[in-house]
């Protein structure tokens, strides 16, 4: 309420992550080493394999797969990758035929008008009748999609995840679906919670999201 933008750091990301984290926090601050304008990138389409690399390297939650992978590229260099998926399995409600999710975007350096020149061209190239995504509030409130003309949809609520503390690795929920933990050979008569509650695993909440078209 009062325009203080929060970052929440889970152990586990900032061990594996810390170098992101750091950039996230300069460029936030306005302190992004280089600076380019859009205008004078040109717009490449990437495979998954410099996808998923420049993602794990740049993105805090790493490489999703993606039918669609742009980039913008710069004396040689790719400074901003923006990409695009039919829905995703388990990830929100179906929205029909000629919709996309905006899944990705994220730049290793201050392109000025980057995200919008790569979202004029994946509707250029393919007409979506929609387009949605997600902010995460762990580190973000969304105002990039302001910019680029979405509308909010929606604030969810937080959800969680299971975090190994031996491992010291954080895992997604659905990978511990109660259907899942019946087939590893738990009770069926018992909830996910009642199983889980019974292992190393803990549960974690994060920070919520929103939900943007």
């Amino acid at each position: 309420k009062k325009g203080i933008e929060l970052f929440t750091i889970f152990s586990d990301s900032w061990d594996t992550k810390k170098d992101i984290w750091k950039n996230k926090i300069k460029s936030k601050l306005g302190l992004a080493s280089t600076l380019v304008y859009a205008r004078k990138t040109e717009i490449v389409e990437l495979t998954a394999t410099d996808t998923k690399e420049i993602l794990n390297k740049n993105h805090v939650q790493g490489y999703c797969v993606a039918q669609y992978c742009y980039g913008l590229k710069y004396n040689g260099e790719i400074l901003a990758v923006m990409t695009f998926s039919k829905k995703r399995a388990g990830i929100g409600k179906d929205r029909g035929e000629g919709s996309y999710e905006l899944v990705r975007y994220v730049t290793s350096a201050n392109v000025i008008g980057g995200a919008s020149k790569l979202l004029k061209h994946f509707i250029k190239i393919h007409a979506p009748k929609l387009i949605f995504s997600y902010s995460d509030n762990q580190y973000s409130v969304g105002k990039l999609y302001n910019t680029l003309g979405f509308e909010l949809e929606k604030d969810n609520s937080a959800g969680y995840k299971y975090y190994d503390p031996i491992n010291k690795k954080m895992y997604h929920r659905y990978k511990f679906a109660k259907h899942k933990l019946v087939e590893a050979g738990f009770s069926e008569t018992s909830t996910e919670k009642e199983i889980m509650d019974n292992t190393d695993y803990l549960r974690i909440w994060d920070c919520g999201s929103r939900t943007w078209v």
